[in-house]
């Protein structure tokens, strides 16, 4: 594999970090440029973070990652001029 961003692989650890915790519910906050090397598989990491009763936020910083922002609870885009571009809840 090249070099990159592994988000999935980053979201599975701190799904194993907080399993050393006892919380009701907890937030993790990822900001990347949005480059996945990888993939995403939507459904698998949602289940992930529900079996684990925690709730991710994203920011992408000049790309625009689609399933990123689908496996988010929220999400803040913003372009490279600095604006934000998008942002929003899933539901």
């Amino acid at each position: 594999m090249g070099s990159g961003t592994n988000i999935a692989r980053a979201i599975n650890q701190a799904i194993r970090d907080f399993e050393k915790e006892t919380y009701d519910t907890a937030d993790n906050m990822i900001i990347t440029d949005g480059e996945d090397h990888a993939g995403l598989e939507v459904e698998s990491v949602r289940a992930a973070l529900s079996a684990a009763r925690i709730r991710l936020h994203a920011t992408l910083l000049g790309t625009n990652n689609e399933t990123l922002r689908n496996c988010a609870d929220s999400h803040v885009l913003i372009d490279e001029d600095l604006r934000i571009a998008s942002m929003g809840r899933r539901k």
